[in-house]
């Protein structure tokens, strides 16, 4: 096969967008580390913090749990992230698992997306095991981006709804947020 001559394309249509997606952003990866044990009141959320750098864009973010957390048949178990533990700015109460009235033992490390290349993670769009569980859309209620002039803290809170969670041995989780540099300056 003859090289491609200049503007003509060399890749196909998805690895061109890829490496060009890979030229505009510069990631970066910040891990919360594991938060406290989570308490298993409901309403009684758990929260971890990352800090998203200036002129950046959040495009992935993923929880991670430890332990074992089991669910309450009456009990769903919400996701928050806000400037503030349980505020809600930017995606305000949204069930990454809800059990549809049965109680169920949630998988332990393995990354649940939230916030997948900038988009919300719809209603169980990225559920891949087949515990009986779904999630709530993810609705992002604020932009994702960070201009302010200064890092902002980001802070992710898992929150049992309803009822208590009925075990929760070393219950832990973590976030981990792939930021993109936006500053075409840089």
């Amino acid at each position: 096969m003859a090289n491609p001559m200049y503007g003509q394309n060399k890749y196909d249509d998805d690895a061109q967008i890829a490496a060009n997606v890979a030229n505009v952003w510069k990631p970066t990866i910040v891990d919360s580390g594991w938060s406290a044990e989570c308490a298993v009141t409901a309403d009684t959320g758990v929260t971890v913090t990352v800090s998203q750098p200036d002129k950046s864009v959040l495009l992935d973010l993923y929880v991670i749990l430890s332990g074992t957390w089991t669910t309450h048949a009456t009990n769903d178990l919400d996701f928050d992230l806000g400037s503030a533990a349980k505020g809600g700015q930017y995606i305000d109460e949204k069930a990454i698992y809800d059990n549809a009235g049965a109680s169920v033992t949630l998988v332990a490390n393995s990354p649940i997306p939230i916030i997948v290349n900038g988009l919300a993670a719809g209603a169980s769009e990225y559920q891949y095991t087949s515990t009986g569980y779904a999630s709530e859309a993810m609705a992002l209620a604020s932009s994702l981006v960070n201009v302010s002039g200064a890092a902002r803290t980001l802070h992710a809170s898992l929150i049992p709804k309803t009822g208590a969670l009925v075990a929760a041995t070393d219950a832990k989780f973590k976030v981990v947020a792939v930021f993109g540099d936006n500053d075409m300056n840089a």
